[in-house]
Order: structure tokens, then C-alpha cells, then sequence
């Protein structure tokens, strides 16, 4: 009698165990989906951020490359690519602004960094007013 009850108990802990690992299993691969999806979110977040920063790294070189060449020719042709950054740079700066307002450590990064490109860029115009002026003096001289 006692085989008899005993077969049909193991049969229900076998099922119950097979269920029970089935549920775990499928909550493991749902936590772990489930990270992976906050993982790559937060990778796709940095991409945006280097992007940017990278933007306006390159946007700065342009500019300082056109003043140095119009610095050392006097030629204002050298200016055009400074001009043309200069008419995109603070949109993104907004830009990068909007996608690291949730992090005020790259928050303050960005503003420091905006603070120096803003003295240098005065700097620049100011540089650029002073040989703009030369360089039409010089054309007056030549010109006599």
C-alpha cells in the first residue's frame, strides 16, 4: 500500500519542481531582458553625449582654424568656416544641454566648457575686428 501512495506523491513533487524552476527561469530571463534593455539605453544615452561633445569640438577646431588662417594671410577668406560654425555652435550647445540635463556633474562640464568657448570667442571677434582693420589700412597704403 505504501508503493501504491508513494508513486503518485513523487509524480506531484516532480511536476511541482519542474514548475516551480520553469517560473524561475522565466523570471530570470525577464530581470535579465529587462536589464539588458536599461543597459542599452544607457549606452545609447552616452553615444548622444560623446556625439555631441564631439560636435562641438569639431565646431570649435573650424573656428579657431579660420582665425589662425586669416590671422597669419590677413586674407578674410579664411574666415568662412568660422563663420559658418559660428551660426550652429550655440544651438548645440542648447543641444547637448538638453541631453545631459539629467546629470548635473556633465551639466557643470558643459557650462564651464561654455563659459571658456564664450571668452574665447570674444576674444576671437576682437582679434578679428583689430586685423580686419589692419589688413584695410594696409589696403589703403598699397592702394596710393
Amino acid at each position: 500500500m505504501a508503493a501504491r501512495d508513494f508513486k503518485p506523491s513523487l509524480k506531484r513533487a516532480t511536476v511541482l519542481q519542474i514548475v516551480a524552476l520553469t517560473l524561475f527561469a522565466s523570471m530570470l530571463l525577464f530581470v535579465g531582458a529587462e536589464f539588458q534593455r536599461t543597459t542599452l539605453q544607457s549606452v545609447d544615452h552616452a553615444n548622444h553625449v560623446i556625439g555631441g561633445a564631439r560636435e562641438l569640438a569639431r565646431l570649435t577646431i573650424d573656428m579657431e582654424t579660420g582665425l589662425r588662417g586669416f590671422q597669419l594671410t590677413g586674407r578674410p577668406v579664411f574666415l568662412q568656416p568660422y563663420y559658418k560654425a559660428s551660426q550652429v555652435i550655440d544651438a548645440k550647445f542648447i543641444a547637448l544641454k538638453q541631453v545631459v540635463a539629467d546629470n548635473p556633474s556633465q551639466l557643470a562640464q558643459l557650462a564651464s566648457s561654455r563659459e571658456s568657448f564664450n571668452q574665447w570667442r570674444l576674444k576671437a571677434a576682437e582679434t578679428i575686428r583689430q586685423s580686419d582693420g589692419a589688413v584695410r589700412d594696409s589696403e589703403e597704403v598699397r592702394d596710393r
